[in-house]
């Protein structure tokens, strides 16, 4: 029994180890992928390129996807999967600050992700994708605001009025959301909220609020010098 039980160590000791190159593997094939997306688009990216620049054959590329076609896609279904997850894990906003907290997930997701938001949001990118995930936002706001008012369900004006606004967010925010992640990714997501919130709620002039702390710095810093 007890060389049965050392045995078994062994097993899910290797296979512990596997799975770790498994996670690097991937992970290595993800960055090498997103940094190629960022330079040319999908359909002049080829295997061996992706497989020389991380150092591996294209046998083991073809071990997880049948093309490049099928990677991103893979990948597109994780990132998709992980923001449905994260808007499933918390009940309607019902508050200014509900919705706040919301978009920090949000925007904490996303730059967890950098490296595939920016491929994906970027010219060589996939707007099928985009308009997928804007379209779940979409109508989770809808829902959310028939919770708050069950009216807006029959008033087809109300719906129509909101497509407008949310267009008009949406696009903001996803022009910000790419100058953030590629310009000032230090900037926190609940700086960035801040920014959005205020751009939305006090107009275009008070863009500069969240970061008039960095300003002030900045000067005293120079004062001292």
């Amino acid at each position: 029994m007890g060389s049965h039980y050392g045995k078994n160590r062994r097993i899910n000791k290797n296979q512990d180890k596997l799975d770790r190159r498994v996670v690097k593997t991937k992970a290595a094939m993800r960055q090498a992928f997103t940094e190629l997306l960022n330079e040319k688009p999908l359909r002049e990216i080829r295997v061996k390129e992706l497989s020389e620049r991380i150092h591996i054959n294209r046998g083991t590329f073809y071990q997880y996807y049948r093309d490049l076609y099928d990677m991103r896609d893979h990948l597109e279904e994780e990132l998709y999967d992980e923001f449905r997850q994260t808007i499933d894990a918390r009940e309607a906003p019902k508050t200014a600050e509900d919705i706040k907290i919301r978009l920090v997930d949000i925007f904490t997701l996303l730059r967890q992700n950098a490296d595939l938001t920016l491929a994906l949001l970027g010219p060589n990118g996939d707007p099928k994708f985009v308009q997928s995930i804007q379209e779940m936002l979409r109508l989770r706001c809808i829902n959310d605001l028939i919770r708050f008012d069950p009216r807006v369900a029959d008033n087809n004006t109300t719906e129509k009025i909101f497509d407008y606004g949310y267009a008009f967010v949406v696009s903001g925010c996803m022009g910000m959301l790419r100058k953030w992640l590629s310009e000032d990714p230090d900037k926190t997501p609940e700086e960035m909220v801040e920014v959005i919130g205020n751009v939305l709620m006090l107009g275009i002039q008070n863009i500069a609020v969240p970061f008039s702390g960095d300003a002030e710095k900045k000067g005293d810093a120079a004062a001292k010098s």
